[in-house]
């Protein structure tokens, strides 16, 4: 008896043709296939049996004209175990992530897997472990076994977040300059984001990662903030006056008292400024 190795069944492959045709012997032979688990066998009386299941097949071959008989065990063997698919862990597409790599490389066996991508908007890569990706929805990965054809799915959801901070300026002690207020503060720290860097720049000012900085000279400022998770910017600016002009002070012409006059009341013989205020 002769049989030719059989096929394995998979995913793909749901029955299997069975060949004894290379079987020789004198006479008439006549052939009988029997299940050792009682599963059906199409066209069990000839060399080309059909099986659906794994199963252990014995093939009787009868020479009718002696009634000699000869046996042979043969094994059909069944791999339909599944891969095992892995995304990856959900990610945000940001500001300065305007492109995800996905990450499917934890499904197994990894050496023996076909990859199929969907979903979103996949820019390349799609029948790769690691395509790029440039739009937020949800990715599903279809991994298929090459030896056994059998599959599994995996899905990964891409967010994302592009939500800017908001850049504040506060001025405790305003925004003017003066003789009395020589110096001021800028005050980032309302500013609204997350885990928020600070930047300035102005007339002589270069400062990160501070929330409150002092100033000395007038001139235009600006705040810069970026959000420490998703690296989005906004900006803000404040001008800074100047007004350190010293008033002039005229205590009036001499004058002699006399008996004729002895009383006399100083004034100043300016114009009058706002705000004085007078000391003698």
């Amino acid at each position: 008896i002769e049989i030719a190795e059989p096929d394995t069944l998979n995913c793909l492959v749901n029955q299997i043709t069975l060949d004894a045709s290379g079987t020789s012997g004198g006479g008439n032979l006549t052939f009988d296939w029997v299940s050792q688990n009682g599963f059906p066998v199409t066209n069990s009386q000839t060399p080309n049996p059909t099986v659906f299941n794994p199963d252990s097949l014995t093939l009787i071959v009868t020479n009718e004209d002696n009634g000699c008989t000869d046996s042979l065990k043969i094994e059909i063997i069944q791999d339909i175990e599944k891969p095992v698919a892995d995304a990856g862990n959900p990610a945000n597409l940001t500001c300065t992530d305007t492109c995800l790599t996905l990450d499917g490389s934890a499904s197994m066996p990894m050496n023996l897997l076909d990859f199929e991508w969907s979903g979103g908007n996949i820019k390349s890569g799609e029948n790769t472990s690691n395509p790029m990706v440039n739009l937020d929805g949800n990715y599903e990965l279809i991994v298929t076994n090459t030896q056994n054809f059998c599959k599994d799915t995996a899905e990964v959801s891409i967010g994302i977040d592009t939500i800017s901070p908001t850049a504040i300026i506060i001025l405790p002690v305003g925004d003017t300059l003066t003789c009395a207020f020589n110096q001021l503060l800028l005050d980032g720290s309302s500013s609204v984001g997350q885990s928020i860097d600070y930047q300035w720049f102005g007339n002589g000012l270069l400062a990160n990662d501070v929330q409150i900085v002092p100033l000395n000279l007038p001139g235009e400022y600006t705040l810069i903030v970026e959000d420490g998770i998703n690296g989005c910017i906004d900006s803000t600016k404040v001008n800074i006056e100047q007004d350190t002009l010293s008033p002039t002070a005229d205590a009036g012409l001499p004058i002699e008292l006399d008996c004729g006059f002895p009383e006399y009341v100083l004034a100043q013989t300016t114009d009058s400024l706002a705000n004085e205020i007078y000391e003698w």
